[in-house]
């Protein structure tokens, strides 16, 4: 579905180039030759799926500037379409700190996060396991 404003600085976008993109020609840069801008994507790292019950990510996107808690509606809406997540499935990502929290979500709806994996165990991927 094409954003009718830039992903960026939420200017609203006018030419068709830049909804279908989602970046505006100004934050793409005017004379950019380059077509998709997925490294301003948060980038992440299956560490686990068990089909129907978890999967389990890392985030490693901070050279972009986008890390899976600022980007979190794309990370639920890739994991939706390449890993088939439902409501009942449960979606946990370790930080750059190490910490690991779970992402709530409805399907393909972020719904916020909570702190901690409590029923799943996910101990040895901490740091020092």
């Amino acid at each position: 579905m094409p954003r009718h404003v830039c992903l960026l600085c939420r200017r609203t976008l006018r030419d068709p180039v830049s909804v279908k993109m989602g970046i505006g020609p100004i934050c793409r840069g005017r004379d950019s030759k380059q077509k998709e801008f997925d490294f301003m994507r948060a980038r992440f790292q299956l560490l686990d799926h068990v089909p129907g019950k978890y999967i389990f990510i890392i985030d490693v996107g901070h050279a972009s500037g986008r890390s899976v808690t600022t980007d979190v509606e794309y990370v639920i809406d890739y994991l939706y379409q390449h890993y088939s997540t439902m409501d009942g499935t449960r979606i946990f990502y370790k930080d750059s700190h190490d910490n690991i929290d779970e992402i709530l979500h409805s399907g393909k709806k972020f719904k916020g996060f909570k702190p901690g994996h409590d029923g799943v165990d996910l101990g040895r991927f901490k740091k020092g396991a």
